[in-house]
C-alpha cells in the first residue's frame, strides 16, 4: 500500500480581491489535473505542469525549474490521494511564500460523495487514480473552477463559462464510455493491466477488474506470482491483457504469450509528452482509451 500524502484543501491565506495586474499563475502536478486546469483557465492563467515530458508522478523528484514554477505560483492543484508523494518536499517552498493557495482535488467534498463503493476501497487501498474516472474529473473539474473564481472574480464568467463547455464534453465522454459498456456482454469486460491504474475505472463502469502484473510499473514479480497471474487468465479466457503507454510492456507481453491472450494498450494519462499541456488533452487521451476498448471488446471472440 502506498503512504499518503495530504495537502490541506485549500491554503487559508487572504484572497485576492480584484483582477491581478498579471495573469493568476497556477501550477498543477501532472497531465490530467493540467489540462483540467488549463480548460476551465482559458486565457485568463498562466498554467504549468510541474511533472515534465517523460516523468512518472509516482516517483517525480522536483527539479529546479519545478521549484521556481511553484516559488512564482498563485494557486498550486494536486489530485491527491497519494500520488503526488513528491510534493512533499516542496511543502516548505510554499509556506515561504504568502501568495500561494493550494487545492487537493482529494478532499472535495462533492468528489468523495460521488465516488462508487469499489472507489470506497481503492481509496482505502492507497490507489490514487481517481482522474481516469470522468464523473470524478466532473468533480475536480468544478473545484477548480471555484478555486479560480475565488482567487481572481472580475474573471468569474470566463471561468463560468469554460467550465460549463468542459464540462459537457466529460459528460458526453462519461456517456459514451456507458452506451459502450452497456452493449457488451459481462465476458467481454475483464479488464486486466500493467500496473494498478484502473480500479476506480472499471468500477465507475462496472468492468470486472482482474487485477495487474503488480503495483508499480516496472517492478517486476516473481515467477510464483507470474505463473499464478497466468493461471488466472488462462482460467477466465481473458483474450486481451492492456499495457500502458509509456512504460515497456516486456513482462506482459510474456505472461500474454504464455496465456494466450493478446497486448493492447491503454494510457494512464501519467506520463506527458513533450510541449505544454493542452485544455484537450484529457478529453483526447481518454477518448482514445475509449477507441481501444470499443475494438479490442467489440471483436468478434476467437
Amino acid at each position: 500500500m502506498r503512504s499518503r500524502f495530504a495537502f490541506a484543501a485549500v491554503a487559508t491565506l487572504a484572497l485576492a480581491t480584484s483582477a491581478t495586474a498579471t495573469p493568476l499563475q497556477v501550477a498543477a502536478s501532472f497531465l490530467p489535473i493540467a489540462a483540467h486546469v488549463a480548460a476551465v483557465a482559458g486565457d485568463k492563467a498562466m498554467v504549468t505542469t510541474l511533472c515534465p515530458a517523460g516523468g512518472d508522478p509516482h516517483d517525480f523528484t522536483p527539479t529546479p525549474n519545478a521549484y521556481r514554477n511553484l516559488a512564482a505560483a498563485d494557486l498550486l492543484v494536486v489530485n491527491g490521494f497519494g500520488v503526488e508523494e513528491w510534493l512533499t518536499m516542496a511543502q516548505a517552498k510554499l509556506a515561504g511564500n504568502r501568495k500561494s493557495h493550494i487545492l487537493d482535488l482529494s478532499h472535495v467534498p462533492a468528489l468523495l460523495a460521488a465516488r462508487t463503493q469499489g472507489e470506497l476501497i481503492a481509496t482505502q487501498d492507497g490507489n490514487p487514480h481517481a482522474w481516469l474516472d470522468p464523473v470524478l474529473a466532473q468533480e475536480q473539474v468544478k473545484a477548480i473552477r471555484d478555486m479560480l473564481k475565488q482567487l481572481d472574480p472580475a474573471d468569474a464568467p470566463a471561468f463560468e463559462a469554460n467550465a460549463a463547455a468542459y464540462l459537457a464534453q466529460l459528460a458526453a465522454l462519461d456517456a459514451d464510455f456507458r452506451a459502450l459498456f452497456a452493449s457488451l456482454p459481462a465476458s467481454r469486460k475483464e479488464l486486466f493491466t500493467l500496473h494498478d491504474a484502473f480500479p476506480w475505472f472499471a468500477s465507475r463502469y462496472g468492468l470486472h477488474y482482474l487485477g495487474c502484473v503488480d503495483t508499480f510499473p516496472e517492478r517486476d514479480p516473481g515467477p510464483q506470482r507470474i505463473a499464478a497471474l497466468i493461471g488466472k487468465l488462462r482460467a477466465a479466457h481473458v483474450g486481451t491483457v492492456f499495457a500502458e503507454s509509456g512504460y515497456s510492456p516486456k513482462l506482459l507481453n510474456q505472461i500474454a504469450t504464455e496465456s494466450g491472450a493478446v497486448v493492447t494498450e491503454l494510457d494512464t494519462l501519467e506520463v506527458a509528452e513533450e510541449g505544454p499541456v493542452g485544455a484537450d488533452a484529457y478529453l483526447i487521451r481518454m477518448r482514445a482509451n475509449l477507441e481501444t476498448l470499443r475494438k479490442v471488446w467489440t471483436m468478434p471472440s476467437k
